[in-house]
């Protein structure tokens, strides 16, 4: 398996974890000890772990985020929002580790502002898992 190891990959903890997770959901030999299809999480193109199934990480936590809305105030269960319920807005800020999209954002955070977004910055909330 070392030979298929994205190069990107620092030694660590975490990487280490992952190749071991591999090992065995794919088996040693190269036995598929977790058939294909009721595999969750695949590598992307650039080697980056990005859970599809049973739905994109984006969507669980949209889902959960209503769930825990609706459970502080009950009332929202019961009819239409007249609004956007969850209001977030990704500022991919980081030009050090993958690059920067602020240019032409400025009117995106300024709504963001006005109008009670949340602003999560790739740079400063984002977690670094390599």
């Amino acid at each position: 398996m070392a030979e298929r190891i994205p190069p990107t990959w620092r030694d660590g903890p975490s990487r280490q974890a992952i190749i071991d997770f591999v090992r065995g959901a794919c088996g040693e030999d190269g036995s598929a000890a977790v058939p294909v299809e009721e595999r969750v999480a695949v590598f992307d193109n650039d080697a980056t772990l990005w859970g599809e199934k049973p739905m994109p990480i984006q969507v669980d936590f949209i889902l959960r985020r209503l769930a825990e809305m609706v459970a502080a105030q009950p009332e929202l269960s019961d009819r239409q929002r007249d609004k956007p319920t969850l209001r977030l807005l990704i500022l991919h800020d980081d030009a050090g580790r993958e690059f920067a999209c602020t240019a032409g954002a400025e009117e995106a955070l300024k709504r963001a502002e006005t109008h009670g977004w949340t602003v999560v910055s790739v740079t400063n909330d984002w977690t670094t898992v390599f």
